[in-house]
This record gives C-alpha cells, structure tokens and sequence, in this order.
C-alpha cells in the first residue's frame, strides 16, 4: 500500500493530538493522585495511630508479627 498525502496528513494530525490529549489528562489526574497521596497518607495516622510513637515514626522493631508456617515445612520440634 502506497502511504498518499491525505493519510499521512490525517494520521499526523491524529499523532499529534493524541499526545495533546495525554497530555491534558496526566496534566489534570496529576491533581487528583497528589490530593489522593495527601490523604492516604493522613488517613495511614488516623487509622492506626497505636503504630506510630509520638514523634509519628512507625515503630518498626516493637511491633508483633504473626507468621504462618506450611503444613510441609519441617520443624526442629520433633527432636
């Protein structure tokens, strides 16, 4: 197929505006994601602030974790 003149004009015209309009929509969804961020991370303190000491540093090492072992895992308890 033979690229003419109309379909390279049409198809730089829909190049280009395609980027216009990637750009209009990250440009206005930037907004909305740094409003949504803030508030994600408010809501990180209000939600579980027993987490967090008073300086609102996550206390890292003090915190229990429960971890699940495999039915197949073996164990040294059997010694």
């Amino acid at each position: 197929m033979e690229a003419t003149a109309p379909f390279l004009f049409i198809a730089f015209f829909i190049t280009v505006g395609a980027f216009i309009l990637g750009g209009v929509l990250v440009w206005n969804l930037k907004d909305l994601f740094d409003a949504w961020y803030n508030n994600a991370g408010y809501a990180k303190h209000v939600l579980h602030p027993e987490m967090f000491d008073e300086n609102g540093q996550m206390y890292r090492d003090d915190l229990l974790r429960v971890s699940f072992m495999n039915d197949n895992e073996e164990t040294d308890d059997e010694d």
